[in-house]
C-alpha cells in the first residue's frame, strides 16, 4: 500500500512503521498497535504552528542538549527555542541543519516534507523524527507543505519517553 493510498483511520502501527522506519524516539510501538491509537493526517503551511512543536532537542539549567548530571532537570525544547538558541546546539546537529538549510536555500517551489508526530492532550505535538530537518525548514524562510502524521496518544512515560518532559 503506498502512502498515498492511506487514510488516517487506516494507518496501523504496523503501516506508521513502514512510512517512517527510521523514528528513534521512545515510541512503545507495541501499545501504539494493542490500543489502536488513532493517527491523524493535516497539511502544516504556517510557520507560527511548526515553531510551537516539541522537538528532541533539550534544555537543562540553561544547557542544551545537557550532559549526563543535568538530565534530571531537562526537558525537550520547542522549535521556536531551538531557533532562539540555534548557536548552542552542538556542532554535528548545528551542521546537519545548515547542510538542509543550504539545501533548500535556491529554490522558489515550497519546500516538502513528511513528518511522524506524537500528538498529545490540547494538540500539543512531538517531533518523533525529521527533528534537523524540520528546524532547517522553520530557518529557511522558505514557504513549506509538510504532511503530518500524527499519532495521538496519551501523556504517559509508558507510551512515549519524551512525553512527560514536555512542559
Amino acid at each position: 500500500m503506498t502512502q498515498a493510498m492511506l487514510q488516517p483511520a487506516e494507518i496501523t502501527a504496523t503501516e506508521y512503521r513502514r512510512l517512517f522506519p527510521e523514528i528513534e524516539a521512545g515510541l512503545n510501538w507495541e501499545r501504539f498497535a494493542a490500543e489502536r491509537w488513532p493517527v491523524e493526517y493535516r497539511v502544516l503551511t504556517e510557520r507560527d504552528d511548526l515553531l510551537r512543536f516539541f522537538t528532541f532537542f533539550r534544555s537543562s539549567l540553561g544547557r542544551v542538549m545537557p550532559h549526563f548530571l543535568h538530565w534530571l532537570a531537562s526537558r525537550q525544547m520547542r522549535m521556536g527555542e531551538v531557533l532562539r538558541h540555534i548557536e548552542r546546539l552542538p556542532p554535528r546537529d548545528r551542521a546537519t541543519i545548515e547542510h538542509f538549510r543550504r539545501q533548500w536555500q535556491g529554490g522558489s517551489e515550497p519546500i516538502a516534507l513528511q513528518l511522524p508526530t506524537y500528538q498529545f492532550g490540547g494538540g500539543e505535538h512531538f517531533l518523533l523524527d525529521c527533528n534537523h530537518r524540520a528546524t532547517a525548514i522553520a530557518l529557511s524562510g522558505r514557504p513549506f507543505r509538510i504532511e503530518l502524521f500524527s499519532v495521538t496518544g496519551p501523556r504517559e512515560r509508558d507510551a512515549l519517553v519524551d512525553s512527560v518532559s514536555c512542559r
